[in-house]
């Protein structure tokens, strides 16, 4: 239940001047308690056309007819095409925009008009919007940016409210591709992919991370780290040795070596085990470089997008 102090929980705003009349004979009691009836704006629906309507007493309908995104006119529907078949619910025509009626004044006289409303896909509340073939997202105002753009003619389903919540007691799965060919009888190529878009922004869409690959990535990088280090401890060793002319004792050696001994061939020792080192430290950063980018279990989903 909504705690906006600016929000009135009883508002009467878009109401004909007929019902606020009776609402003040009843002294101001719009009703409404234990889901008896309620004064509240309730839209006038425009029908197009064969459209088939159930319509609720609280500003709720259901449409049964032809693409019909706004005002009749868009969409497949409004152009005449066939196979076009569409099923939108709303909850809330025009949400707080709602209005009934307008005032026409005429010289001395006030005269009340019924105002008929469209749907809307930006002021209805809420939408769950079906239809055979349609533009979804210029239609519902979504980006057209992201990796798979903005299909055109194809059938979509759409669920536009404040909040959305999908709820699975055991799990949610979102799947693509699970035939390979779409409403309209033509081949889905390739494996189309999800993407996450916050804020309807596709201006920095990035591939998700898959998770195993990572990990594994992670591994293959502190395995060439380690190379590295050993390369630098036996190169540490080798200068040591020629800087003071002894073997030092080391937690790197097996043991330590007592006395003086000639520097340059033990240094020349570790500083040929820190080359012999170097070409497979290469290879597996070459090897690492490639699988991020290019291998079948890369860092980075082929398909699946999000900013």
């Amino acid at each position: 239940m909504s705690k906006d102090p600016f929000i009135k929980a009883v508002d009467t705003e878009g109401v004909s001047q007929t019902k606020k009349n009776l609402i003040e004979r009843k002294k101001g009691d719009a009703g409404g308690v234990d889901h008896t009836h309620i004064t509240e704006p309730h839209g006038n629906l425009l029908i197009k056309g064969q459209e088939k309507i159930i319509e609720g007493q609280n500003n709720n309908f259901i449409i049964m007819g032809r693409d019909r995104p706004g005002d009749g006119k868009d969409g497949y529907g409004g152009a005449g095409h066939t196979h076009t078949s569409t099923i939108r619910l709303i909850a809330g025509l025009h949400g707080r925009d709602v209005k009934e009626t307008n005032i026409k004044k005429d010289n001395n006289s006030v005269q009340e008009e019924r105002v008929f409303l469209q749907p809307s896909p930006s002021k209805d509340a809420a939408t769950i919007y079906m239809s055979q073939k349609t533009d979804i997202d210029s239609a519902f105002n979504i980006s057209t940016g992201g990796r798979y753009g903005a299909p055109q003619g194809r059938s979509a389903a759409l669920i536009k409210a404040d909040c959305i919540r999908l709820v699975g007691r055991e799990s949610i799965k979102l799947v693509t591709k699970t035939e390979n060919k779409n409403s309209l009888k033509g081949n889905i190529r390739g494996r189309p992919g999800i993407e996450l878009i916050a804020g309807n922004d596709t201006t920095d869409m990035q591939p998700l991370v898959k998770g195993k690959s990572l990990v594994t990535a992670l591994e293959e990088t502190g395995n060439v780290i380690n190379g590295l280090s050993n390369i630098v401890e036996n190169l540490a060793i080798a200068v040591q040795a020629i800087s003071v002319g002894i073997v030092p004792v080391s937690p790197f050696s097996l043991a330590a070596f007592p006395g003086t001994v000639v520097a340059a061939p033990l240094a020349t020792s570790y500083a040929l085990q820190a080359l012999m080192f170097l070409p497979a430290v290469k290879a597996n950063i070459e090897i690492l470089n490639t699988k991020l980018k290019y291998a079948e279990d890369k860092l980075l989903s082929r398909h699946n997008m999000t900013n």
